[in-house]
């Protein structure tokens, strides 16, 4: 019974580490891909956007870039001080204004990424074509 115990512990433990071992790559790669999908349908840098009210949506892209969409075809590839950690595990996002306006370098990116506050530095701003990004991503995985 003891021996059957042991190879079961020795069993589940190997799974686990195997487990460990790949996610984060997969992570990485996964991630990267995204990244790499918006950043090709991204536009060139823009100084501000227009931000009436709300966000429609919002999604991470990596820990320093997110897709905010403002209009129903409006959406942006914002990215934000490298200093920043755990973007990606935001529960939810604000975006500070200047009158009705995002502004480069002087507006920020505020969530709670549910270990700690931070507010990061918004340092780009482009427009992208959120759908083809979309698009992209699927025929990659």
């Amino acid at each position: 019974m003891k021996r059957i115990a042991t190879i079961l512990a020795a069993a589940t433990t190997a799974l686990l580490l195997t487990a460990c071992a790949s996610t984060p790559g997969q992570a990485d790669t996964r991630s990267a891909a995204k990244e790499q999908a918006y950043l090709e349908h991204a536009g060139e840098p823009v100084e501000s956007i227009r931000l009436f009210g709300r966000l429609n949506s919002w999604s991470s892209v990596s820990d320093h870039k997110l897709v905010v969409r403002t209009g129903v075809n409006d959406s942006y590839l914002l990215t934000v001080d490298p200093t920043c950690t755990n973007l990606e595990f935001a529960h939810s996002i604000a975006l500070t204004t200047t009158g009705s306006r995002v502004q480069t370098g002087f507006d920020y990116v505020r969530f709670d990424d549910g270990f700690m506050g931070q507010r990061c530095r918004i340092t780009d701003i482009r427009p992208v074509d959120a759908k083809a990004a979309s698009q992209a991503l699927k025929n990659v995985t």
